[in-house]
């Protein structure tokens, strides 16, 4: 548990690289989420759910993309 922080950083610059080889496809908000680790507050867990979804929207052509060149 104590290490968890540098294994997270780890994996996430593993995956940062597949991204920029082009073998991987980061789908993450442009900004920081309104919420922590731990929330309870409904009106915040919406917000950062609608932020999510709204990237994942504007995404979504690229996803596409990249999946259509995989193939």
């Amino acid at each position: 548990l104590s290490e968890r922080h540098n294994h997270y950083n780890e994996q996430r610059h593993y995956a940062e690289q597949r991204a920029r080889e082009g073998a991987a496809f980061i789908i993450m908000p442009p900004e920081k989420l309104p919420i922590g680790r731990i929330c309870h507050d409904p009106e915040l867990i919406s917000e950062a759910y609608h932020i999510g979804r709204r990237t994942a929207e504007q995404r979504l052509p690229a996803l596409l993309q990249f999946m259509h060149s995989e193939q």
